[in-house]
């Protein structure tokens, strides 16, 4: 009998049936693209002592025999220690155990819809919930559960544990911070930064705090506390690009937060797409640094004084651009920069102390030779993990 001649009630039954069975053959297509991409990706994890107490962590994917290059990675004490890490040419989010944690032993791969690149990324916790939040276009993704134990079996199409948050408009998701304040009581605080505008949820409600609106687009920005934001923009139509040499400082409870409580102002490094921003707390101190091209600028952001404006130079290699940063609490405050060399296309790492005065930058001799394209030291506590006394870094 044909179709159109059915009862209303049945051809509705027809319909949603055939919808049925549309959304899972799409599901079977989605499946066996990602267990055969799981298939043919193997994540290692080597160590390798930089310089005398100075342990780095490398991080490298492996598919169809090539390496994948990682865009953006982060670290998270949970579990007793996790690394989560993507790749802008792929769509996977890997989360793995570090140092052979028990109860992790192989890396769990969460995957952006649509096949989309990896932009950015970040863990997010909260007294009663932790996840990890990824974009590669105007939509973060959030996978959450109550605890990481909940990533065990995880199930990557579960609604109840897949969340989605949009910054608003068009713009992909270039950067994603998280923070969170142990001492207030379930304050943690998820921000995503598209275009000219940087967005600011409640981690445990998922429910919008602010949104700032910059001048111009944002090149990176990093949370200093749960209400303090460091912005670094730039305005490509002003011919000046008066705000290319300023980073932003907005303080969220003064309720005039749609301005910036103050700027601080860079003396050499000029904003392009490679400005890179990084803060780390520890021993009573806040530090912020900018590295971009060959200049490096880092300020106390207790006083809100310049400490550092420099072209680093270390003995041997010639001078290469900067390409990733990473500031570490140990030992009054470190330094490691990844270059690549302006010849040959290698990279190389070099490292400082931000509490000598004008920081004396060594070259780590076994540092990766490839250019180095995302930077973290681990926090103290996985650090003695890797047995080292003075710090670890994990490269990708």
């Amino acid at each position: 009998m044909p179709e159109g001649n059915l009862p209303a009630a049945l051809r509705t039954q027809t319909q949603a049936l055939r919808a049925s069975t549309a959304r899972l053959k799409y599901w079977q297509q989605r499946l066996c693209r990602q267990i055969k991409g799981i298939d043919e990706r193997l994540a290692l994890l080597s160590g390798v002592d930089v310089t005398p107490g100075i342990h780095c962590v490398r991080e490298i994917w492996r598919s169809d025999e090539a390496l994948l290059p990682i865009s953006c990675l982060d670290v998270s004490t949970a579990a007793g220690g996790l690394f989560a890490s993507g790749s802008r040419a792929d769509s996977f989010v890997l989360l793995q155990g570090a140092f052979d944690n028990v109860g992790w032993p192989e890396p769990l791969p969460l995957a952006l819809p649509k096949n989309l690149g990896v932009k950015a990324l970040t863990f997010v916790h909260s007294t009663c919930s932790f996840g990890v939040a990824a974009a590669g276009d105007s939509q973060v993704i959030i996978w959450r559960g109550s605890s990481c134990d909940d990533f065990g079996n995880f199930d990557d199409y579960d609604e109840n544990k897949v969340i989605t948050c949009s910054v608003g408009g068009t713009d992909p998701v270039c950067v994603l911070r998280s923070v969170s304040d142990h001492e207030i009581r379930g304050c943690g605080v998820l921000a995503a930064a598209a275009g000219c505008r940087i967005s600011l949820w409640d981690i445990a409600s998922l429910k919008t705090m602010h949104t700032l609106e910059l001048a111009g687009s944002v090149i990176d920005f990093q949370l200093l506390a749960p209400h303090l934001v460091a912005s670094l923009s730039v305005d490509r139509e002003a011919s000046e690009m008066y705000s290319s040499n300023h980073i932003q400082i907005w303080d969220l409870r003064q309720s005039a937060s749609s301005r910036p409580a103050c700027e601080l102002l860079c003396q050499r490094c000029r904003c392009t797409e490679d400005v890179m921003l990084d803060v780390c707390q520890g021993a009573g101190s806040t530090w912020l640094a900018a590295a971009g091209g060959q200049c490096f600028e880092a300020w106390d952001m207790r006083i809100f004084r310049p400490l550092v404006s420099c072209e680093p130079v270390v003995p041997g290699p010639a001078a290469g651009h900067m390409a990733s940063l990473a500031l570490g609490p140990h030992k009054g405050g470190l330094v490691t920069i990844g270059l690549e060399s302006v010849h040959n296309q290698q990279g190389y790492m070099i490292l400082a102390r931000l509490d000598q005065g004008q920081p004396m930058f060594q070259k780590l001799e076994n540092s990766p030779s490839e250019v180095v394209n995302a930077l973290r030291w681990l926090p103290e506590v996985l650090a003695s993990k890797a047995s080292s006394t003075d710090g670890a870094v994990l490269v990708a």
